[in-house]
């Protein structure tokens, strides 16, 4: 579950971070309608919960709902629950639309031009939800083994299905639009695995939220994020020097031209995405999230430092009292210094 809300948090915050071109960088990139709002959803429940975070941290409250009703009242909860649900939903969507349509993209590129429907969009997006899935219904850090065995399994038994399809039926599919099942059914199947991957979500990933003190899985968590976001934010540069270096190729006007590389992505369009993925690489190193959890390991280590010169300062004070214009200020007396250290009127201290 820490990895999973991880995960969401630094896609998120790309997201949020890249909110300030979204309408010049949509367009470019064939983003329908629907999920430039789930973005935009999406950025603005980020930022809620990283500011309702923040504010309970300095009153000292133990979940965000707390801090809810405190400002709404009675339907403090309902207003609580309501930024979870979409805020699990706009992440659940954004990760598993862009994040499959990006691999799928990569795997088309390495391929070949390969119209395999093995490499399709719905498939990968059904490699990137079980992951998730897995790992989202344990909550406890002593169950990651059994969520890291869980999405194994998952993985592995998709896997063999894939192979099975493969070995009764070895054609290619045409269009990335088609997930093996007639559009109706596909749409529906989409929908179901959206709003359970939300509701999962909801009730199990963002549990370390409601913990207002940083301890070592949240510091461990920080590491694991940047490791994360140093990966993709790789993937991205090398997915932008493909899209902009390797030869172009007519496409079909569907899905496989979503975020192909056109002929006018080489003109301003190019400029733009390029404007856009920097941006985004570059806020996201300073996202709320980080700067609220960095602000507080700042303070404790402050707090141990002034701790420990009020302690050498109560000590110099049943010291040397009477201090010439060369001795040291108070708080660095020669008595307060280790074993094997001298000081001399006039010299620096270290």
């Amino acid at each position: 579950a820490t990895f999973v809300q991880t995960f969401l948090n630094f896609t998120s915050s790309t997201l949020s971070a890249a909110f300030i071109v979204i309408p010049f960088a949509m367009h470019s990139l064939g983003l329908p309608v629907t999920v430039t709002l789930f973005l935009v959803l999406g950025a603005l429940n980020y930022y809620t919960l990283t500011s309702v975070v923040v504010i309970a941290e300095d009153f000292r409250k133990h979940s965000y709902e707390e801090v809810a009703e405190l400002a709404f009242g009675r339907i403090g909860f309902l207003v609580a629950w309501t930024t979870e649900l979409l805020f699990g939903l706009c992440a659940a969507v954004v990760n598993i639309f862009v994040a499959s349509t990006l691999i799928a993209h990569f795997l088309h590129r390495v391929t070949g031009g390969s119209h395999s429907w093995a490499i399709s969009r719905g498939v990968v997006a059904v490699w990137v939800a079980l992951p998730g899935l897995a790992f989202s219904l344990y909550q406890h850090p002593r169950r990651f083994s059994l969520a890291m065995g869980s999405a194994i399994v998952a993985t592995v038994v998709f896997a063999l299905c894939l192979f099975l399809l493969w070995a009764v039926k070895p054609t290619r599919m045409p269009s990335m639009r088609c997930w093996i099942l007639p559009h109706g059914l596909n749409s529906s199947l989409k929908f179901g695995v959206v709003l359970l991957y939300c509701f999962v979500a909801h009730h199990k990933c963002f549990w370390n939220f409601r913990s207002m003190r940083l301890r070592s899985k949240e510091r461990w968590s920080l590491v694991c994020r940047y490791a994360i976001g140093c990966t993709i934010l790789l993937y991205l540069l090398i997915s932008a020097v493909g899209m902009l270096c390797l030869p172009q190729t007519k496409e079909e006007q569907d899905d496989r031209d979503f975020l192909f590389c056109r002929d006018s992505y080489l003109g301003s369009h190019g400029l733009r995405v390029a404007a856009f993925l920097g941006l985004a690489a570059f806020l996201v190193l300073i996202s709320p999230t980080d700067v609220s959890a960095l602000r507080l390991l700042v303070t404790r280590m402050l707090a141990r430092n002034i701790a420990r010169l009020s302690d050498l300062d109560d000590r110099s004070e049943f010291g040397d009292e009477t201090q010439s214009a060369g001795s040291p200020r108070v708080g660095y007396h020669p008595a307060n210094l280790g074993e094997g250290q001298s000081w001399a009127p006039g010299e620096q201290l270290p």
